[in-house]
């Protein structure tokens, strides 16, 4: 059987592109799998389609000589294991640094730090060059980044999550856990301080209190920049490989610790 390779998460995309219409009916439903044979007609009309997605999704964005991996444990976050995820350092260091450039173009609340999930980096960049694809499947999702400003309790209630649940993506600073709490953090080159808010980048769906972030709800400012995180990980991957000899930083400090 002829097979026509398309990534799912684009699927749509290519429909409302091609304005057009699905109808939904009701009727009985049809058995897929080996045996059933395919349909000339869809095959021709998606091949075009599906030619003009892979050329898309096959153009090279950067280089890199060493894997970026996820974590893929369930359960609390090792020390060892939040060490090893280089990915979500790399996508948090590019969501703080496209933040900060939008704050100060839009005379905004400058981000201090960036928070993201585990569970939204979805593969491995894996080392050789990097196509638009490879992000495609790193980041499936239509996640938005905000910016948050929180009161100095929801970044305690913030970072006691954190260290609940072993980690998080971060970048801007260095969190120490305990077993349930944090012991301390340094913020933005500071220890941190009860006493004062903070502006922090992160994406809607945890602002949404997804991944058990529910602190994020009722930050004192949400700012939404109608940008979506896959396409922030898709500039920081071509700015780097620009300005860093060809090919992406390794990204070995740590930056969450067990204590």
């Amino acid at each position: 059987m002829t097979r026509i390779k398309v990534l799912l998460p684009l699927i749509v995309l290519l429909l409302q592109s091609c304005r057009t219409v699905v109808t939904y009916t009701t009727g009985s439903s049809i058995d897929i799998n080996e045996t059933t044979e395919e349909d000339r007609s869809i095959v021709q009309w998606l091949q075009p389609l599906s030619d003009s997605l892979n050329s898309q999704m096959n153009e090279i964005i950067g280089f890199t000589s060493r894997e970026f991996s996820p974590i893929r444990s369930k359960g609390r976050i090792s020390e060892l294991e939040q060490h090893k995820a280089t990915l979500a350092r790399l996508v948090a260091d590019y969501t703080l640094e496209w933040s900060r450039k939008f704050a100060q173009k839009n005379n905004l609340p400058l981000p201090e730090i960036a928070v993201l999930n585990h569970n939204g980096l979805r593969n491995s960049i894996d080392s050789g060059t990097i196509s638009l694809g490879n992000v495609y499947e790193v980041m499936p999702f239509d996640n938005e980044v905000v910016l948050l400003v929180l009161s100095g309790k929801q970044m305690i209630e913030l970072l006691n999550y954190i260290a609940q649940i072993g980690g998080s993506p971060f970048s801007g600073g260095i969190i120490y856990l305990d077993t349930q709490e944090f012991a301390k953090a340094e913020i933005n080159g500071n220890m941190f301080d009860s006493r004062r808010s903070y502006c922090i980048a992160t994406v809607d769906f945890m602002l949404g209190g997804g991944d058990g972030f529910t602190m994020l709800k009722d930050a004192k400012r949400t700012i939404q920049t109608g940008t979506f995180l896959r396409d922030v990980i898709i500039n920081g991957i071509r700015l780097e490989t620009k300005e860093s000899n060809g090919q992406l930083r390794p990204r070995n400090n740590p930056r969450i610790y067990h204590r």
